[in-house]
């Protein structure tokens, strides 16, 4: 987004600059001060640039809050308090399934599926995109109850690994043990998989 502001944050400093005929030992103690002041200046535009987006805003996030009328909750992680921002915005919406759909995957960081039951009036969120239970889900839960309509229920619904990704990795036992994996991690482990070229 800085891209047009690359003049601005040229690596190079200030006294190489300068015609050869200005570059002198008088000078140069002048110009690598000037060269820390526009350092800081750099980090202050910066810092007051990532605060006009709610993914990179951190002590803007409190205004970003007070727009969409949520109480600020510092003991939250910046992550968390985003992910609030976001769903607060997205709600505004007529609730729909991909409403749900879009705030459930903005809170697990990850694909979510929602599966409506008519006949038992609830749906579903599935956790696809990411194993085992959300680290947000108690904030996630207070928003799906805030928009949801009324008359449904939920539930949710998370993946962990299968036996056939288990399998898939094709390690031996004594592999898997040198891991030094507790059940619970085993439970959500995943491997990167390396592109093919």
């Amino acid at each position: 987004m800085l891209k047009k502001y690359n003049w601005f944050y040229d690596k190079s400093n200030i006294y190489s600059k300068f015609p050869k005929l200005l570059q002198n030992e008088i000078d140069k103690p002048f110009m690598d001060a000037l060269d820390i002041e526009i350092d800081k200046l750099k980090e202050a535009f910066t810092d007051l640039f990532n605060q006009f987006f709610v993914s990179t805003a951190t002590w803007g996030l409190e205004f970003w809050e007070d727009l969409v009328k949520l109480e600020t909750n510092e003991k939250l992680s910046y992550e968390t308090r985003r992910s609030n921002v976001m769903a607060e915005m997205r709600r505004r919406d007529i609730t729909t399934v991909e409403v749900i759909k879009k705030v459930a995957e903005a809170y697990s960081n990850g694909e979510c599926d929602v599966i409506e039951d008519f006949e038992h009036y609830i749906f579903t969120i599935k956790f696809i995109g990411t194993k085992g239970i959300p680290a947000a889900l108690d904030e996630l839960d207070k928003v799906i109850k805030r928009i949801k309509p009324a008359h449904l229920d939920y539930k949710y619904e998370y993946s962990y690994l299968t036996w056939d990704e288990f399998d898939s990795y094709n390690k031996t036992w004594n592999e898997w043990d040198a891991l030094n994996l507790t059940w619970n991690e085993l439970e959500v482990y995943t491997e990167k998989k390396e592109a093919v070229r």
